[in-house]
């Protein structure tokens, strides 16, 4: 048995042996507790962050559809430069779903989910400034690993979660997704015939802005010292 059987079993063999404590009656494993507080305002707001935040990165694989032909017309592209475009943003997805895990797994998710929208604002706006199509590759394939830490809020989210209400709100998350697409589609739709010189340029800053909106605005509400959350911020 491997030591991660090993531990799973020990676990559960503890667990099977507090139950049977009538002394220790009031004992629950982390996920036990976790149905036992219920879903409460903490757990909407949570779900909430969790959803915005697979919306701005949908914002970001929606854009390429857009930015690699009105980049290809003005910088007179080939068609193997304009697909490079597209590429590059999902190979640094490859790089960020592997790097922000053991970001995650060393400094905690809170962090490294916060780092990641950072770091996709970041490079978000500095692809706004690119002045030459090979900077405009860097800087979209470093935003691709910024947004490829998105996989973290999910995680995060559901982690605080009673067992009931998981498959709900995974259903509700993947409804961001499309929220975020239709609305970069919108967005799209009125920068790119209501500017005349270079609106692409224009479409990736403005994109890329949710993502600091989300750094700011949510953590003061989620992210509190625990000697500070009471029972009632867990449930109705």
């Amino acid at each position: 048995m491997s030591h991660s059987g090993e531990h799973e079993a020990a676990t559960s063999e503890m667990s099977e042996n507090i139950r049977d404590d009538n002394s220790l009656d009031d004992v629950y494993t982390v996920e036990e507790a976790v149905d036992k507080l219920g879903f409460g305002v903490f757990q909407v707001l949570l779900s909430m962050f969790a959803g915005s935040i697979w919306l701005v990165e949908a914002l970001e694989v929606m854009i390429l559809s857009i930015l690699s032909p009105a980049v290809k017309c003005q910088w007179n592209l080939s068609d193997v430069q304009e697909a490079t475009i597209t590429t590059v943003v999902f190979a640094g997805f490859l790089v960020g779903n592997s790097l922000w895990g053991i970001v995650a797994d060393k400094f905690g998710r809170k962090r490294a989910l916060l780092l990641s929208l950072v770091w996709g604002f970041v490079f978000g706006i500095a692809s706004a400034f690119s002045p030459n199509y090979y900077t405009l590759l860097l800087f979209r394939s470093l935003l691709g690993i910024g947004v490829g830490g998105g996989f973290l809020g999910p995680a995060y989210c559901i982690e605080f979660l009673p067992v009931w209400s998981r498959p709900m709100i995974v259903g509700l998350l993947q409804l961001c997704w499309a929220i975020g697409s239709i609305l970069e589609a919108l967005l799209a739709l009125v920068i790119m015939t209501s500017i005349n010189h270079e609106p692409w340029r224009w479409l990736l800053g403005i994109s890329a802005l949710p993502q600091m909106v989300l750094v700011v605005l949510f953590p003061a509400a989620l992210f509190r010292d625990n000697e500070n959350l009471k029972v009632e911020d867990f449930s109705f």
